[in-house]
């Protein structure tokens, strides 16, 4: 018996033999890792995907800076290696005369000549402008500045100043249309009207001289208008 019972080890003597007591120890669960892991790779493909999306967008939309435009009032148009800048007329009226304005650069190596025309005197027969010459590899004003050389000039403009028209240009590698704006003598092309063309000035109108007002007669001494006398008739 007392071989069994010094074999019995209570708390106190297990804790210190290291013995492990009868009694059940209860431990308690180990923390879980954050779920952080499935948050961030759902966010990471959310940031795929919008990046995607945003990216086809280049893909759809054209990028502004890298279109071709006209930075001016003219157009411009090839032909060949010919290139035509700003190019418009300058008229007063429909059916007056006009000017071709614009930059003509040669990148031949042999001189251009340059005529022009409206597209329907063009396709009817009609015979073009005189045609300025441009040399190999240089540039040239289709009408020069005032005095400075010989105006390139439509006989009539097909419509008034403000509305646009189509162009005949020809050399002799070819030819193109382009669809210019009308613009008056006015501002910077005012020196480049045709030879002739007159901008009638506004004159301004005079304003209305009031009326005076009506006099009305002096009233008599009694206040009284006077009655005008009557002539009895006579028998």
């Amino acid at each position: 018996m007392r071989g069994r019972l010094s074999r019995v080890a209570t708390p106190e003597r297990g804790a210190a033999t290291g013995m492990v007591s009868g009694v059940n120890r209860r431990t308690s669960p180990a923390p879980r890792a954050p779920r952080t892991l499935g948050r961030t790779v759902r966010a990471g493909g959310i940031g795929i995907v919008a990046a995607l999306a945003l990216s086809g967008c280049q893909w759809t939309s054209p990028i502004t800076t890298a279109k071709q435009y006209d930075p001016s009032d003219g157009v411009s148009g090839t032909i060949g290696d010919v290139r035509l800048d700003n190019v418009l007329v300058i008229s007063d009226a429909k059916g007056a005369p006009g000017n071709v304005v614009g930059l003509v650069n040669n990148g031949t190596a042999e001189p251009a000549q340059v005529s022009v025309s409206t597209l329907d005197a063009g396709q009817q027969g009609g015979a073009p402008s005189a045609p300025i010459a441009v040399p190999a590899g240089a540039a040239a004003q289709l009408t020069p500045p005032p005095g400075q050389g010989k105006a390139l000039t439509l006989a009539a403009v097909p419509a008034p100043p403000g509305a646009s028209m189509q162009l005949l240009v020809r050399t002799q590698a070819g030819q193109t249309v382009l669809d210019v704006p009308i613009l008056p003598a006015q501002g910077p092309y005012k020196g480049y009207a045709p030879a002739g063309a007159t901008t009638a000035p506004t004159t301004p109108t005079a304003p209305a001289q009031p009326t005076a007002p009506a006099q009305t007669p002096a009233p008599t001494e009694s206040g009284a208008p006077t009655a005008e006398p009557t002539t009895a008739p006579t028998s």
